[in-house]
């Protein structure tokens, strides 16, 4: 069986109208700096901003990091050691010199931590932990609860034909990963996993919050089958009471509209009743053609500033065919992505899937190809040099 889950990538066309801009922003550039990351939210601003600064010991002058860390932004990349790229000593070399974030691709998933019930496995996670702790990066925890990349033991049917655990069992096996998972790297590693995507993917494909019916949705007894989620952040928060907790998805950037506004209700939603989700993760998975604007993207992001949420950029790159793959389009696409997150004081953190195409050797669905700031041969491509751009005139 094929382990290695790479994140959906989507292909959907994104409406034209695109949303109206924000016309709030400047308050939020202007909101009283702290350093704060945890959600709360700030009297009189309604956000919060990420830190000022980012101490970085292993910055080398010129690189993507030492900008970020001027501006308090943690600047990354995916890794994963499942991967053969991951041993091509020019990526490790990369990888520390020009980022002072990582997140572990599939080594802190499920069917890695835990392939049998009440059995854990660090090591592979551990692995790229110590790897981040070397060149004094921090960390994304990828992730607590997902419908996919479940072991076979829990499986990852829909709740309508799940019949391996109770919804009650279901419950117990859920919080008693999450204290373990989360315990484990806050021990071991104090400081250093930043922030948990909690959950992943659980807005539908619908574009409805909760619409697939995943097997999660069997937990607890309310009409809304949302009190796995309820659990999650919850036994996250006991957990690691200084981690920011991530509900992460696809599409809810901007570039789905209808995704994007509904995700954002859910959020509020659920803070309004207590449920601690400090952060939306933005997995900008785009696509060539229909890229969200900047305009789109600074507006989203504004909008969880204003229900005191932070942002983070999760999973970045872009698609396209391998026909017309354009790098000028793609360079001014991730210029105002970042563009977006850097003018907003809320986006605390902009992480890549990959940051070379040497991760995906053969490109993707036979005609696809990942675009991304190096190309097969870990060179640089014009995607570096406007993201280096952005981030090198925001720290001046």
């Amino acid at each position: 069986m094929e382990k290695v889950i790479y994140p959906f990538l989507s292909v959907v066309v994104c409406a034209a109208a695109g949303l109206m801009f924000f016309a709030n922003n400047q308050q939020h550039a202007n909101a009283a700096d702290t350093t704060n990351l945890k959600g709360q939210t700030l009297a009189g601003t309604g956000s919060f901003r990420r830190p000022t600064t980012l101490p970085d010991a292993n910055s080398q002058p010129g690189s993507l990091r030492s900008y970020a860390a001027k501006i308090g932004l943690y600047f990354g990349s995916m890794q994963d050691s499942t991967n053969n790229y991951w041993r091509m000593p020019r990526v490790q070399e990369v990888a520390g010199s020009e980022f002072n974030l990582m997140e572990p691709g599939n080594q802190l998933k499920w069917w890695m931590t835990q392939p049998a019930q009440n059995t854990f496995n660090f090591s592979p996670g551990d692995a790229l932990v110590d790897y981040a702790v070397a060149h004094d990066m921090k960390v994304r925890g990828h992730n607590l609860l997902w419908g996919m990349a479940n072991p076979d033991w829990l499986g990852n049917k829909p709740a309508r034909s799940y019949t391996k655990f109770s919804g009650q069992q279901l419950e117990e096996i859920l919080a008693n990963h999450i204290r373990t998972v989360m315990g484990h790297y806050r021990s071991k590693y104090p400081g250093i996993v930043k922030s948990w995507d909690v959950t992943n993917e659980v807005m539908g494909w619908n574009n409805k919050f909760n619409s697939d019916g995943i097997e999660w949705t069997n937990i607890g007894s309310n009409p809304d089958r949302a009190d796995y989620l309820r659990v999650a952040f919850r036994t996250a928060r006991a957990a690691d009471p200084d981690a920011v907790l991530c509900m992460n998805d696809w599409g809810n950037e901007g570039g789905v509209p209808e995704r994007t506004q509904n995700m954002i209700e859910v959020v509020k939603s659920f803070r309004a009743e207590g449920v601690p989700i400090d952060c939306a993760g933005m997995e900008a998975h785009l696509i060539l053609e229909s890229a969200p604007a900047y305009s789109q993207m600074l507006q989203t992001m504004n909008a969880y500033a204003d229900i005191g949420v932070q942002v983070q950029i999760t999973e970045f790159d872009i698609k396209a065919k391998r026909g017309v793959a354009d790098w000028n389009k793609a360079a001014t696409i991730a210029s105002n992505i970042l563009k977006a997150c850097v003018n907003s004081p809320n986006c605390t953190a902009f992480n890549m899937w990959g940051f070379t195409q040497a991760i995906y050797p053969n490109g993707l669905d036979g005609d696809a190809l990942v675009m991304l700031p190096w190309d097969e041969q870990n060179h640089v491509t014009p995607m570096y040099s406007a993201m280096r751009l952005v981030l090198e005139q925001s720290a001046q």
